[in-house]
């Protein structure tokens, strides 16, 4: 039995002064133009960056937190656990504690790694 993987990609122009080139993995939040995540900003956030691109390119962004793809670890990272978006886009395990979760590590990772991740809606924990 084989399984489907198939996540929506929204492109998007790039009009931002942030240079998303090399960005692959890591959470896009839209703040008057596309930007990395920071956890103060993540109200905004709106999936992770598939392709990334320079000013006034398009970008490709896995869109609504779903599906399966590709995040940059901030941190050690074990298969299974939830993970949450740290400064600067990347994403940590979460065990407790304030922090937003968008979903679950499908393979381990060591920090600057790509890894698989299964998306889903974010959740925002208070400490």
């Amino acid at each position: 039995m084989a399984i489907a993987n198939e996540t929506a990609l929204v492109r998007m122009a790039n009009k931002a002064s942030t240079d998303l080139t090399g960005k692959e993995g890591y959470v896009a939040v839209y703040d008057s133009g596309l930007a990395l995540a920071a956890t103060a900003n993540l109200a905004g956030a709106l999936g992770v960056i598939v392709e990334g691109g320079a000013n006034s390119s398009d970008v490709a962004i896995a869109g609504a937190f779903g599906g399966i793809v590709r995040c940059k670890a901030g941190g050690s990272i074990s298969c299974g656990a939830k993970v949450k978006v740290v400064n600067g886009g990347t994403v940590e395990s979460y065990s407790s504690g304030a922090g937003t979760v968008i979903g679950v590590a499908l393979q381990a990772a060591a920090a600057d790694e790509l890894f698989e991740v299964a998306l889903r809606t974010p959740i925002t924990f208070a400490s």
